[in-house]
């Protein structure tokens, strides 16, 4: 039997609001599991129970082991499903700063930027550990002027 994937990054509460036309809002909170492989189960338990509650219909969905990450079937016809990583919004931060110090980097060569056709600025960042400061911080212009 195979060891379950402990997830890396935290998991948060799945949650689902309720407008109805008459009364206050519901919410309806589910924790979602801990290891990779239960999380990717439930999340595609829904994905196929909302698409078979609009009249679809699908086999039992099996894991590949490889890709896509699931398969199963619609009227005989193979379907894969891949699943991809939940947003975390700690990285969509890390994700903004990357991008102005790409931004800032450009901007310091953009005097020369047309004698490279084509040219792509990638941070090789190791998951900005520790964080990068801010761009516009002291320590941050010195990081940008030891890429210009």
């Amino acid at each position: 039997m195979s060891k379950k994937t402990r997830l890396q990054k935290p998991t948060r509460t799945l949650t689902r609001v309720s407008f109805p036309k008459f009364g206050p809002a519901k919410a309806f909170l589910e924790n979602l599991p801990d290891t990779k492989e239960e999380l990717e189960a439930t999340i595609l338990k829904k994905f196929i129970s909302e698409l078979e509650a609009k009249g679809r219909k699908f086999s039992t969905p099996i894991s590949t082991g490889g890709w896509p990450d699931f398969e199963t079937k619609e009227d005989g016809q193979r379907i894969g499903i891949e699943m991809v990583e939940i947003f975390n919004p700690d990285i969509g931060r890390k994700q903004g700063i990357q991008r102005e110090y790409r931004k800032a980097i450009h901007e310091g060569i953009a005097s020369i930027i047309s004698e490279f056709h084509g040219l792509e600025i990638t941070l090789s960042d190791n998951y900005q550990m520790p964080e990068y400061p801010s761009v516009k911080s002291s320590a941050g212009k010195r990081l940008v002027d030891l890429y210009v």
